[in-house]
Order: structure tokens, then sequence, then C-alpha cells
């Protein structure tokens, strides 16, 4: 009796490894010919029309507060530049560098 269950077993399992052979196949040519498809198809032109930017009128109070603006970094630059060649009234000559919390030298009395 084991010799009949055996070859029982054997032989059922003959089938199903033909048809796992087979699905295997079967989706490895899917999958080829998927692949074949996607690399040789030929891609879609799409073509997008360019946005046109609505230009919007010049309002009267903007302009004139750009040109103050102007003017203003006008002068700006006018006094960096002359800050930059003059020098500063309140610069410390070299050496008279102080600590903050220092009082300033105490000069005598004239009697």
């Amino acid at each position: 009796m084991s010799e009949s269950v055996a070859g029982r077993e054997a032989g059922s399992g003959i089938p199903a490894r033909r048809l796992w052979l087979a699905t295997t196949l079967i989706l490895l040519i899917f999958v080829l010919l998927l692949a074949a498809y996607l690399l040789l198809r030929k891609p879609t032109e799409v073509t997008v029309p360019a946005p046109v930017a609505a230009v919007p009128a010049p309002d009267p109070a903007f302009a004139t507060r750009v040109r103050q603006l102007e003017e203003l970094n006008r002068s700006l630059e006018a006094e960096i530049a002359r800050l930059g060649r003059d020098p500063s009234p309140l610069a410390c000559p070299p050496g008279t560098a102080r600590r903050a919390e220092a009082r300033p030298p105490q000069t005598p009395a004239i009697a």
C-alpha cells in the first residue's frame, strides 16, 4: 500500500510542475513583450502654449513712489561715498581706545 501512495504523490506532482512552468513562461513572454513595447513606442508629442503675461497699466502713484525711492537711493549712495572719503569726527586716534565703563580723565580746574 505504501508503494501505491508514493506513486500517486509522485504522479500528482508532475502536472503541477508543468502548470507552474507554463505559467512562468507565459508571464515571462508577457513581461518581455511589455518591455519591448515601452522601449520601442514613439512618445506622444504635446505642445503647450506659452503663457501670456498680462502687463498691467502703469499706476501713476507707483511711478511716483519709484522715483522717490530712486532719489533716496542716490542720496544714500552719495552719503556713503562721502563718509568713505572723510574721516569721522568721532573716531578715536590710535592708542586712545578706552573701556566703556572707564571714566574720562579728570582735567585740573584752573583757579
